[in-house]
């Protein structure tokens, strides 16, 4: 997965800088974080970039470790946050996104990202 940085804008206006694989291919989404070790997911962060929004489920089996997903509709606004467990049960919103980043647990709420923080587009 090719390595870039994005910027996230918080609900209260800070600029949150990230370093992020991303995954803008279909073996790499179905990849995701499977088969990794603990120590790679605990310092990592994916962007699963899809070519329009999506209605979609992600699950945990093959990882290693809690993971906080955000999801994101196409105009960058983040409107959900989740844990996902390791195991086989499904995480997802009740509604489309474009993107979902996944980061170790915890990241999001140590750097005050939550629903109504933005994703900064375009990409590069």
């Amino acid at each position: 997965m090719e390595v870039a940085e994005i910027t996230i804008i918080t609900a209260a206006g800070r600029e949150v800088k990230l370093a992020v694989r991303l995954a803008d291919e279909e073996d790499e989404q179905l990849a995701g974080f499977q088969h990794i070790g603990r120590r790679v997911v605990a310092r990592s962060l994916i962007l699963f970039v899809f070519p329009w929004e999506i209605a979609g489920k992600f699950h945990m089996r093959n990882v290693v470790a809690p993971l906080d997903i955000a999801f994101i509709r196409g105009d960058g606004e983040i409107f959900a946050i989740l844990r996902m467990e390791p195991g086989p049960e499904l995480y997802g919103p009740n509604e489309p996104f474009k993107y979902a980043l996944e980061a170790p647990e915890g990241l999001f709420a140590e750097r005050g990202i939550t629903p109504g923080s933005r994703l900064v587009l375009p990409l590069d």
